[in-house]
């Protein structure tokens, strides 16, 4: 699907799945190379590139988790998909 649409920035909504991605990538080298650029607090942000095309996963918490905050999962999307914040807080 990423060869075909070609975004820029995915919203993962799922923290659970960050090292399990990492791993894939080190392991079965797809043709992706993985750069893990912040993992502070509780951000978790994988930049994906092949070739030319880079592609940030930005993964916050599932909303229907017991854990999950929305005002910090809102305050990580302001910093990382400001462009995309606004539409966001409108759903």
């Amino acid at each position: 699907l990423v060869d075909i649409i070609h975004p820029n920035i995915c919203l993962v909504l799922s923290k659970k799945s960050f090292g399990g991605l990492g791993d894939y990538v080190n392991k079965n080298k797809p043709g992706w190379e993985i750069n893990v650029p912040k993992f502070e607090g509780r951000e978790k942000i994988i930049i994906l590139s092949k070739n030319e095309y880079s592609l940030k996963l930005i993964f916050i918490d599932h909303p229907s988790s017991p854990y999950s905050s929305w005002k910090s999962s809102v305050e990580s999307i302001d910093r990382q998909m400001n462009e995309y914040a606004t539409w966001v807080r409108e759903q």
